[in-house]
């Protein structure tokens, strides 16, 4: 994954859940759909995201990685259909509310065509709050420095900070974008910024050794994750075809 990458962890994912889950989305104009694909192409704004079953289960594996980091990190990845869904399983969000780690969400460079058009940094992460509930990150990490896309990148634009201040989460602008593909994060600068929170914020943590961390869509330092449970749903629905 993308933050795998920028922190240079190896590992292994570890699924949220092993339940034959699957995602549906309630959109703002009313209609509900079913299914990732559907879900981005579905040309409305998300409203509430859901997964069937509703009793799925945390994977223990993946409750204890969350339990054991020093940081955990929510993102880069699709808001709803790679971020929020993980946090739908029972299990997981409480987990890491429970968790004394560094939480930090990952804002995207840019918007996705489908999920989230138009969204300020804010916007995400209030949709971040609104499905996880609570304080579910402490910071929201985003780019300070977006810039125009033309046509040949497949989404609307970059995502901006319009000043507002989402609940919950202290947002901490650094300049993250990758020069040659504007609609990504430089690994370098996103490493970076990522350990400078973590050391920003290890006096009230007490972290005094190199950091294990769990991510949302990633791998950790000790070689444990939390796996995205929309790529099992993705791969599910594949096979089924």
């Amino acid at each position: 994954s993308e933050m795998s990458r920028a922190l240079a962890v190896r590992g292994r994912a570890i699924p949220v859940t092993s339940a034959n889950a699957r995602l549906s989305a309630h959109l703002e104009d009313g209609r509900a759909v079913h299914g990732e694909s559907s879900i981005r192409q579905s040309g409305g704004r998300v409203k509430r995201l859901v997964i069937s079953p509703a009793n799925a289960r945390a994977h223990p594996m993946a409750v204890r990685a969350i339990s054991e980091a020093d940081m955990i990190v929510m993102g880069p990845g699709s808001l709803y259909t790679s971020v929020i869904s993980n946090l739908l399983v029972p299990g997981v969000a409480e987990a890491i509310d429970e968790s004394s780690a560094v939480k930090i969400y990952v804002c995207n460079i840019a918007t996705e065509r489908g999920e989230t058009d138009g969204y300020t940094v804010a916007e995400h992460v209030e949709a971040l709050r609104r499905h996880a509930g609570g304080r579910i990150a402490d910071y929201a990490l985003a780019n300070s420095a977006p810039v125009a896309l033309d046509a040949r990148f497949d989404s609307d634009e970059a995502v901006a900070h319009d000043g507002a201040r989402p609940g919950g989460a202290k947002i901490i602008l650094r300049d993250l974008v990758d020069e040659l593909h504007p609609t990504r994060h430089d690994s370098d600068k996103l490493a970076e910024a990522a350990m400078a929170i973590l050391d920003m914020d290890a006096p009230a943590h007490e972290v005094l050794a190199p950091p294990d961390a769990a991510a949302v869509n990633g791998a950790s330092r000790n070689g444990t994750a939390a796996g995205a449970v929309a790529e099992n749903i993705e791969s599910r629905e594949r096979n089924a075809k």
